[in-house]
């Protein structure tokens, strides 16, 4: 059976509109993942503030202070031109950078747009709706925010090699997509992908609240209009035939005939006896279950973002008190086995096993973060208060929870 995990954050966040459904909107899910995604574009236009409870500027200006932020992670950009690190960083005592408030606001005064690569590392608000993406779309997702108060573009027009989605947060954008250009490029390709086309297929403002998803290798550009603006790109590198290429080399390394060194010298039929060996083992491989098989290998293998769990991870099972918060730290939905003892899933890179009497947790967890005195709810008499206490602290140490709540002092 199937268990899907929801997204592990406090239990209003559907209400705020932060989870993938509600970005994708009216049609749902499914709708878009079937008809759209990796596709064409979409403007999926939505309810003024509904991506504002995910960043504010009060984290914005803390990631700036707090963290030691320098190029590629924080950049300055204006039509295409990035400003040098020393007009808006110092280093004070040696190479740890510090970002200079009056440098940074005269930069983009003149039109700068300023870029923070990876903000669902620092936001919490940012990184659940991340999660979220990558369980349903299963791949990893990456957050880039993009904020601006001039009219200049940041970057010129240009195309990705991964999928975006574009929450505008605040303010608005202006934006252009265009068809034509390279079919799916890829970041290391064969072949340059350098003519921008020149035939738009949708232009118009990105308002507060409405998103945009854009295709691998569609071409975009975005200009402000002389307000504040902030927009976040989840972007997404979805896997390719190449990409299956490559994982069936790495799997066909079990092959005794694969590892042999190829015959350069040998005869002419030796040669053909050895590529026909390989061809035949290559053959068998490209059966209809393949794409089940890679799919499976890679999310079974997903990890979560990892969440220490100190002091839990390392303090007694006894100590976790019955008001801990517990979530699940499942990238994947797991798919849990059960026999008359015991169930079983993969998740997190690797195979687990637990008694029968532990589904009901898990079920719980699955459902949303939960206490400890929750799950012992939900275990009712198949296993005492201890006993759950026990398992929640042996899931925290392999870390496939997260627990949060400061201890007792």
């Amino acid at each position: 059976m199937a268990v899907t995990p929801t997204a592990p954050t406090t239990p209003d966040v559907a209400s705020r509109g932060t989870s993938f459904t509600e970005v994708i909107g009216a049609n749902g899910a499914d709708d878009f993942l079937t008809r759209v995604w990796g596709r064409t574009f979409a403007h999926l236009p939505g309810e003024r503030g509904r991506f504002q409870s995910l960043l504010s500027w009060d984290e914005v200006n803390a990631m700036l202070q707090k963290h030691r932020l320098e190029p590629p992670r924080l950049r300055l950009v204006r039509k295409g031109e990035f400003a040098p690190k020393n007009a808006y960083l110092r280093y004070d005592g040696g190479r740890v950078p510090f970002v200079v408030p009056e440098k940074l606001a005269e930069r983009l005064r003149d039109g700068y747009t300023l870029i923070i690569d990876a903000v669902d590392d620092m936001a919490d608000g940012v990184m659940r709706l991340a999660e979220d993406f990558e369980r349903v779309l299963h791949e990893a997702v990456q957050v880039n925010l993009y904020a601006g108060w001039r009219e200049q573009q940041g970057f010129n027009r240009h195309c990705d090699t991964h999928d975006v989605v574009v929450l505008q947060v605040y303010g608005k954008k202006y934006w252009r997509v265009y068809e034509g250009g390279r079919p799916h490029p890829l970041k290391d390709d064969i072949a340059p992908n350098k003519t921008a086309p020149d035939k738009v297929v949708w232009e118009g403002l990105l308002e507060d609240g409405d998103a945009l998803y854009i295709p691998r290798g569609w071409w975009h550009e975005a200009s402000g209009v002389g307000e504040v603006t902030l927009h976040l790109t989840f972007g997404i590198h979805q896997r390719t035939g190449v990409n299956l290429v490559h994982w069936l080399g790495d799997q066909l390394r079990a092959s005794t005939d694969f590892r042999a060194p190829l015959r350069r010298f040998a005869s002419d039929d030796e040669r053909r006896e050895q590529f026909a060996k390989l061809r035949r083992q290559l053959v068998d491989q490209l059966d209809d279950e393949l794409l089940a098989r890679y799919f499976a290998h890679h999310d079974v293998r997903a990890r979560s973002r990892g969440w220490a769990n100190l002091p839990w991870s390392v303090a007694d099972a006894t100590a976790l008190p019955l008001d801990a918060r517990v979530m699940l730290a499942a990238p994947r939905e797991l798919h849990i086995v059960r026999d008359a003892d015991a169930i079983r899933f993969d998740a997190n890179g690797r195979a687990w096993q637990f008694a029968a009497a532990t589904e009901p947790l898990l079920h719980t967890l699955a459902r949303g973060p939960a206490t400890v005195a929750e799950l012992c709810t939900a275990a009712g008499d198949a296993l005492a208060p201890d006993a759950v206490q026990q398992f929640v602290a042996d899931l925290a140490r392999q870390g496939l929870v997260n627990v949060t709540g400061e201890p007792d002092a």
